[in-house]
């Protein structure tokens, strides 16, 4: 066995590229440019490069299938790795013996053979992805799911997901401050006359120069519109339902209830109704207090306050059914940012059946 080791920090030259993250497996190595490009190198075996063969790479080499879209952030894990680009779609391959490419596969895919000398059993049921691969991790492209950012562990994976519209925009890097010679940063001292003692404006603070330059409301209002629903469960005996919305923010300033019209006959109904709730909210509950917050500590948010959507079957001879409820946390929502999210519904109460998504357009903003 040959090996090559180092006991001394190396730096890797490649074109004058700039990497703005890197991440080390078991053997292999993957580092995302500042341009949003995926580079990898070190051991091929089971595809985990990302190049479509299980060659070993010695330099950063490219992986093209990942030019297309702009890349955040990737992870290298034991012999599979993983991508997050900045329009939240999640990336993964190779390995997937036991689950952890997300790709729900168990057994070996077309197009890419484990590397062995003898021919495979026929009990094989390992699955390799020999080139990045979109995951689907629930929902189409207005789903409320944005992967944000991907862990790659040796045997597993971890995604971290957000609401659409809090995905992660690629920022440039900030070249590094070259600091001068000391000599060159040393200036003859100028004499200080009694004018210009007397005429010397005392300096403000820089937090009460920002606070005095915008003055932000303390508490914020919620927009909310109940665009329509998809797949509902049928409660009659056409197949069919007649299905509402009660919206309310819980834990929210004030007892405002809203309800949209009962759409006929319908699992896919079509509601486009907004309602405002003013002032339903503290700012600090949703951003944090900025008197408490500490650097390199997440905020303290209240993830009490959220959207409640209870979704129901109109019934005119009896007591309205429920067909499920959903929640949103407005907690660690942007201000003033809209989101156009699809949200599943979940039993009201354990063991009820419950089917389909709602689409929700949501505003919280501090201009109203």
């Amino acid at each position: 066995l040959e090996a090559s080791f180092t006991r001394e920090i190396q730096r890797v030259e490649h074109s004058g590229i700039i990497f703005r993250s890197v991440s080390c497996g078991d053997a292999h190595t993957v580092a995302v440019t500042d341009g949003g490009k995926v580079y990898s190198w070190g051991a091929g075996i089971d595809f985990g490069l990302g190049h479509g063969d299980q060659g070993d790479s010695f330099t950063p080499k490219l992986i093209g299938m990942l030019e297309a879209d702009s890349i955040v952030y990737a992870s290298a894990g034991g012999c599979h790795s993983a991508a997050v680009s900045a329009h939240g779609s999640l990336y993964t391959w190779g390995r997937g013996f036991i689950g952890q490419l997300g790709s729900g596969q168990k057994k070996m895919s077309i197009g890419a053979t484990k590397k062995t000398d003898q021919p495979s059993a026929p009990e094989e049921t390992e699955y390799f992805q020999a080139i990045p691969t979109k995951v689907n991790f629930g929902g189409d492209v207005k789903g409320s799911d944005k992967a944000l950012k991907v862990e790659c562990g040796n045997c597993h994976t971890v995604l971290l997901t957000g609401l659409a519209g809090d995905e992660p925009d690629p920022q440039p890097l900030i070249p590094p401050v070259i600091q001068q010679p000391q000599e060159a940063q040393k200036l003859p001292k100028k004499k200080k006359s009694q004018g210009d003692e007397n005429s010397r404006v005392p300096e403000r603070p820089m937090a009460k120069l920002a606070a005095n330059e915008k003055q932000k409301k303390q508490f914020l209002t919620l927009v909310v519109e109940v665009i329509s629903g998809r797949n509902l469960i049928a409660k009659d005996q056409r197949g069919t339902s007649d299905p509402y919305c009660k919206v309310k923010v819980k834990e929210g300033r004030g007892k405002q209830k809203e309800k949209t019209k009962a759409i006929s006959k319908t699992r896919d109904p079509a509601w486009n109704e907004k309602f405002v709730f003013k002032s339903c909210c503290n700012r600090i509950a949703v951003e944090g207090d900025p008197r408490m917050m500490e650097p390199g500590k997440a905020p303290e948010l209240n993830w009490d306050l959220k959207l409640k959507i209870s979704c129901y079957d109109s019934d005119m001879m009896g007591a309205d059914e429920n067909l499920g409820v959903l929640f949103v946390p407005l907690a660690g929502l942007k201000v003033n940012k809209q989101r156009d999210i699809w949200v599943p519904l979940s039993p009201k109460i354990e063991g009820q059946p419950v089917a389909g998504d709602i689409r929700l357009k949501m505003l919280l903003t501090d201009e109203l």
